[in-house]
């Protein structure tokens, strides 16, 4: 009879907890390349192995669940233009940079004109 080798990480599940491990470690090196996050928060792989023995403590079953805590998005921010419209009713147009992204929307303040 072949003698049992004791079990070890790369060798549980078929290798699939190191698979997972490092699906999720990539999963932590594309976020940190990706431009709209924080490149300088710090990203965590964890891996949570639980194991549970019977009663007679001579068999235990095992879970494990690879996991990553990624940084999110960067908040972005703009500025707009809050006015009415003709009827009254409140609206809003972007800014670009530059000003307003159409001229279309000045008259809303008024030509500089008196009424």
């Amino acid at each position: 009879m072949k003698e049992k080798e004791p079990i070890t990480l790369s060798a549980l599940y078929g290798g699939a907890v190191v698979e997972a491990v490092d699906h999720e470690i990539s999963n932590a090196l594309s976020n940190i390349m990706d431009v709209n996050t924080s490149p300088t928060q710090a990203r965590t792989v964890t891996l949570k192995l639980k194991i549970k023995p019977n009663k007679e403590r001579n068999i235990a079953s095992v879970a494990f669940q690879a996991s990553s805590t990624l940084a999110p998005a960067e908040a972005l921010e703009t500025s707009i233009i809050i006015d009415r419209d003709e009827s009254g009713r409140p609206t809003a147009f972007e800014l670009s940079p530059g000003g307003p992204q159409e001229a279309s929307i000045l008259p809303f303040f008024g030509t500089g004109e008196q009424e």
